[in-house]
């Protein structure tokens, strides 16, 4: 069985302009995730992190410990349920949308305070083809 954790966290010390940071987490995810056979997507906008992992419970409870271990930030679970398939594909992959369509769709809120499906949503890009039909 699969299980999907919708996660967001506050990063201490923000992140950096320049992306230097973010594809350093990406390729540390993508590495984690690829060998414990986890696939999920990022979002790294306006100081927050928001994850949406999928894999087997074993799996996806060892990621979480990586995560709370960290030292990044308090960690928001949003959701954790278990799925028939996945929503995402690869180990780990940034989210599509461009940062106006992220803000379009947080309208001023903190990603923490968002329910699992929105944040699936977003992380997915649905906000952008909802928005373009």
């Amino acid at each position: 069985m699969l299980y999907r954790l919708v996660i967001a966290r506050e990063l201490v010390g923000g992140m950096p302009p320049d992306g230097r940071a973010a594809a350093e987490r990406l390729g540390e995810a993508m590495a984690d995730n690829r060998r414990d056979e986890i696939s999920g997507v990022m979002l790294i906008h306006a100081g927050w992190l928001v994850q949406m992992i999928e894999g087997a419970r074993i799996d996806v409870d060892r990621a979480l410990r990586r995560m709370q271990t960290d030292g990044q930030g308090e960690l928001h679970i949003l959701g954790d349920r278990p799925v028939i398939h996945r929503r995402a594909a690869e180990p780990m992959r940034m989210c599509a949308l461009a940062p106006h369509e992220v803000d379009m769709a947080l309208a001023g809120r903190a990603p923490n305070t968002l329910d699992a499906t929105e944040l699936e949503r977003l992380l997915c890009g649905e906000v952008r083809r909802r928005a373009a039909a």
